[in-house]
């Protein structure tokens, strides 16, 4: 890209966080409404993402290929692929243990609520460690500061354009969606030191809730509103010309391939706060993603082959083994056999 282009554009931080998922689907998406939107914008793409072995046809497998997968699923054209960082499921999730033990404790709240606080703290953690990876790679590179952040999760693809200008003139963090007691936390965009205090929701708020001597309810809309509130972070959900459309892609890579479905990203939250759902967006995507403009968002990338078939050889091997101690020790081979849903119900 050309200096004198560069210097007509301002910078904007795109931090994705969160699981792998179905990103592969919606990096499209976000290269058509989001960085070909926005012409006069230059784009500065980091990632933290983690990976869950057991949904994974690289179960077994060292962090390299998801590596390599991430870094092409976020490498767009007219954007500079600054940092991607991979990290293992069931790694961090034996660190947040550790470092958060008052999450066992941690009252979920309503039966009907459809999260935890485990999935509560993965989510605040990502967010929070992205923002770290991008302050440490501006100072250590001496990288121009951005003009605006954005957080987004990997898997929520757009399917209407989200132009940046009234952002960065509203000095204030976007969020799609707020009450008086939720705030949508799939993206958010605003200042860069306005989004330091948003991502400090990890190290602050969420702790001070798991330490509380009286237990409060954990739901991450929520605990997000109390955040903004409690931090004095401005926040808006209206800005000019800048409405969020978008869906959450559904599915898991593994070696049967990608079952995939498109939902309302405020699904959740319309089941788990009914008295609020009125006044949350409609779901605008359905005919986009069924047939509007399936060109857009082609199969996601193959798992490399040699891993497919290592794992089916591995799962051939169990079987006989199994089967073999079927005829040794029936009881025991019918046992394992009905726990990976091949022995009969009326074997227990």
């Amino acid at each position: 890209m050309a200096i004198e282009e560069q210097r007509d554009r301002f910078r904007v931080a795109v931090l994705f966080s969160g699981k792998m998922r179905t990103g592969t689907f919606c990096n499209h998406s976000f290269a058509e409404h989001v960085i070909a939107a926005n012409p006069s914008v230059h784009f500065d793409i980091y990632a933290y993402i983690t990976v869950d072995n057991s949904d994974s046809a690289l179960a077994a497998q060292p962090i390299l290929p998801w590596e390599r997968l991430a870094r092409e699923t976020f490498a767009f054209e007219r954007a500079d692929l600054v940092s991607v960082v991979v990290e293992q499921e069931n790694s961090r999730t034996r660190s947040l243990k550790i470092e958060m033990p008052g999450i066992y404790e941690a009252e979920v709240g309503s039966s009907r609520w459809t999260t935890n606080a485990l999935n509560v703290a993965r989510m605040f953690h990502g967010i929070s460690a992205a923002e770290n990876i991008r302050v440490m790679v501006e100072t250590e590179q001496k990288r121009p500061v951005p003009a605006l952040v954005m957080r987004i999760r990997p898997d929520l693809c757009l399917c209407g354009d989200l132009p940046l200008e009234s952002a960065l003139l509203e000095g204030s963090v976007f969020v799609p969606w707020s009450s008086n007691t939720l705030a949508f936390d799939q993206i958010a965009v605003g200042p860069p030191h306005l989004m330091a205090r948003y991502a400090s929701v990890f190290n602050t708020t969420l702790r001070e809730a798991l330490d509380s001597d009286t237990k409060h309810a954990l739901h991450p809309e929520m605990l997000l509103r109390q955040h903004l509130s409690s931090r004095n972070i401005p926040f808006t959900s209206a800005l000019k010309k800048t409405h969020l459309r978008a869906a959450l892609a559904r599915g898991s890579q593994s070696v049967a391939g990608m079952g995939m479905t498109f939902d309302d990203p405020f699904a959740k939250l319309k089941f788990d706060f009914p008295e609020q759902a009125h006044s949350m967006p409609p779901y605008s995507c359905a005919a986009y993603f069924d047939g509007g403009k399936p060109s857009s968002f082609p199969a996601a990338k193959a798992m490399p082959h040699h891993f497919s078939l290592a794992v089916q050889l591995v799962w051939c091997v169990f079987l006989v083994l199994c089967a073999v101690l079927c005829v040794s020790r029936r009881k025991t081979g019918i046992i394992i056999l009905k726990y990976v849903g091949l022995g009969k119900r009326g074997d227990e």
